[in-house]
């Protein structure tokens, strides 16, 4: 059986696609952000994965993403728009949501940082 160990330093929860069941689900694991205290306490979580799952870690640049009508992107959006291609390679993914996110927004302004990583389990 393969794992996946996880631990999250206060950034957004994974996104994870369950190939199996065919679904998404958010990573959620409590953990502060680093250096905020001398004392951080941060939970290791182990995860089952199969052939075709594919995990996407990203910065709330993504999610947050506004629109002209002051809209977020959002989780759902983004779960939304790996669904149409989740059988395309990694780099066709992050191209598709950084498309996506730029049509979202009508090319506004970037507020944030946006950084993708997408790995599809082999």
């Amino acid at each position: 059986k393969k794992v996946l160990k996880l631990c999250n330093a206060g950034h957004n929860p994974p996104l994870v696609y369950k190939s199996k069941s065919q679904s998404f689900d958010w990573i959620e694991i409590p953990g502060c952000a680093l250096n905020l205290t001398d004392s951080p306490a941060y939970q290791l979580e182990e995860i089952p994965i199969n052939s075709n799952d594919l995990f996407l870690l990203y910065t709330d640049g993504v999610t947050e993403t506004i629109n002209s009508e002051s809209e977020m992107y959002g989780k759902d959006r983004l779960a939304q728009s790996i669904e149409k291609i989740i059988n395309n390679s990694t780099t066709e993914i992050i191209d598709h949501i950084k498309n996506d996110l730029n049509s979202f927004s009508n090319q506004a302004s970037q507020s944030d940082d946006i950084a993708l990583i997408a790995i599809k389990i082999k």
